[in-house]
């Protein structure tokens, strides 16, 4: 993984007229996006070889990277705030509802009967209702949410690997290592020390 800041070629580069799709994967990333086939195991090669270049190097495989992801259309945004634009009025209010509940307490256990009761609805319902509007079940997307958290917190080294585990709403080592790698490629661990590995250092 590669963590950087939208200007980190300076404030004027992504407005260019050539790195107009990196400047909407930089606006998509702001929520969280997660990429998957082909483009993930691509990126993930590249990755891998820019350990053993040297800077300028890789910097032109990183902007290879940012284009790869920006054109690809192998990724789902992990947006808590996104909502498709046909869902009917009272459908988008109640999935805004789940959405922040989900924010409120992604860090705790619950099931989805409370979810479901908290928008009024029954528990099979709610599944359907959910899948529907997401194309995904509520435990997949719920999963996402922690493991994006999860990112966040392992971009600091405060935390240790299990307290990042259960601060994310995971309740044991096994299944966060097992969701973090489905979602991202890469163990937590794994993910942090790449973050370290590949931060740009000035030419």
């Amino acid at each position: 993984m590669v963590q950087l800041r939208g200007d980190f070629l300076g404030k004027d580069f992504l407005n260019q007229p050539e790195m107009a799709a990196v400047q909407q994967l930089f606006e998509r990333a702001k929520s969280g996006v997660t990429f998957h086939g082909h483009t993930r195991w691509e990126v993930g090669q590249i990755l891998v070889r820019m350990s053993e270049m040297d800077n300028f190097y890789r910097l032109v495989e990183l902007l290879k990277v940012l284009q790869l992801m920006a054109t690809s259309p192998e990724f789902e945004p992990l947006n808590i705030n996104h909502v498709s634009a046909e869902v009917k009025p009272q459908d988008h209010y109640r999935m805004r509802r789940v959405f922040e509940f989900v924010e409120e307490n992604f860090n705790r256990q619950f099931l989805q009967d409370e979810v479901a009761s908290y928008v009024n609805m029954t528990t099979p319902a709610f599944c359907r209702f959910f899948k529907k509007l997401n194309h995904k079940v509520f435990t997949d997307f719920l999963n996402e949410y922690r493991v994006a958290r999860a990112c966040n917190l392992l971009a600091g080294d405060s935390q240790g690997i299990s307290s990042v585990c259960y601060d994310s709403g995971f309740n044991n080592l096994s299944h966060f290592n097992k969701q973090f790698k489905i979602v991202t490629g890469q163990t937590p661990s794994d993910y942090r020390r790449s973050l370290r590995k590949f931060v740009l250092t000035p030419i």
